[in-house]
């Protein structure tokens, strides 16, 4: 073989060596991309709504990612204004109060808030638990466990399925409230004026709520209306 055709093939050798080389992989790229969105998190602020309409009010809520935690605002499309939705540090506070868990304003542990049409409470889904703000006084009242996350595989709730649809009006104890199915949601009617109030907000068709199993769940929930109803 002669001198040029070694040179030739030590050069392919070379070459192919440090291609090869710069194939390898290196497992600090891999660590970076798995980290990638713990190394993004929290770096974009304001920088998505997504609108939760407040029945027919005009009005909706939105929460807003900013450099000190999540903000919750109401927007009114019709005067076109924004607020605050409510006060984070009292609610906090009011929060620690019920739970014994202590949490900062921006950090919030809650999901799913409505609001109530004349926004006087809201209601919130806290360890899969619902849950309901009076906005005068900030109490919050403790509801059921929202069942919704508790669904097997087709064959409806864990602790078994009820049409609610087809249960009769239930009077409260107290005989000041009559509570009934309307359009999927749950709703009450003062047997004093006639006022109705809307506790629950499905969509139709949605799955029915699991209300009314017994007597005292019955009880435990007109007392949670009726205490609402007074903070309110």
């Amino acid at each position: 073989m002669t001198n040029r055709y070694k040179n030739v093939l030590f050069l392919l050798l070379i070459t192919v060596s440090t291609n090869l080389a710069y194939s390898q992989p290196d497992t600090s790229d891999y660590r970076r991309a798995d980290n990638l969105i713990s190394i993004t998190s929290g770096k974009v602020f304001y920088g998505n709504v997504r609108p939760t309409w407040i029945n027919s009010t005009g009005r909706f809520l939105y929460e807003s990612t900013t450099p000190s935690g999540i903000e919750y605002y109401i927007v009114d499309a019709n005067s076109l204004t924004k607020r605050t939705a409510f006060d984070q540090a009292r609610f906090a506070a009011s929060f620690e109060l019920a739970t014994g868990q202590a949490v900062e304003p921006g950090k919030l542990p809650i999901r799913n808030l409505v609001f109530s049409e004349r926004m006087r409470s809201f209601s919130f889904i806290y360890d899969d638990t619902s849950w309901i703000c009076g906005l005068r006084n900030y109490r919050l009242i403790k509801g059921d466990r929202d069942r919704r996350r508790e669904r097997t595989g087709g064959d409806g709730w864990i602790w078994g399925f009820r049409y609610e649809l087809a249960n009769d009006p239930v009077v409260s104890p107290d005989k000041k409230f009559t509570a009934f199915i309307r359009d999927y949601n749950v709703y009450i009617r003062s047997n004093e004026d006639n006022s109705e109030y809307q506790l629950s907000f499905e969509e139709p068709g949605s799955t029915i709520p699991h209300i009314f199993p017994g007597p005292p769940i019955q009880e435990s929930l007109f007392q949670t209306v009726s205490d609402l109803l007074r903070s309110i």
